[in-house]
């Protein structure tokens, strides 16, 4: 599953978080999803997330 930003035109892959068309070059933050019994589950990142400098 892959999703274009609509601020650059980059696309990123939703699963794994990996830059799949510049110009973006970092990758962005992904979260673990799972559904049980009709619940969906997510389990945040710790990961730091790649913001654009201030």
């Amino acid at each position: 599953m892959r999703k274009a930003c609509p601020l650059h035109a980059s696309r990123f892959n939703l699963r794994t978080g990996s830059v799949d068309a510049p110009p973006a070059k970092l990758r962005v933050r992904s979260h673990e999803v799972t559904v049980i019994d009709c619940d969906i589950m997510i389990t945040a990142s710790t990961e730091v997330p790649n913001l654009p400098p201030a």
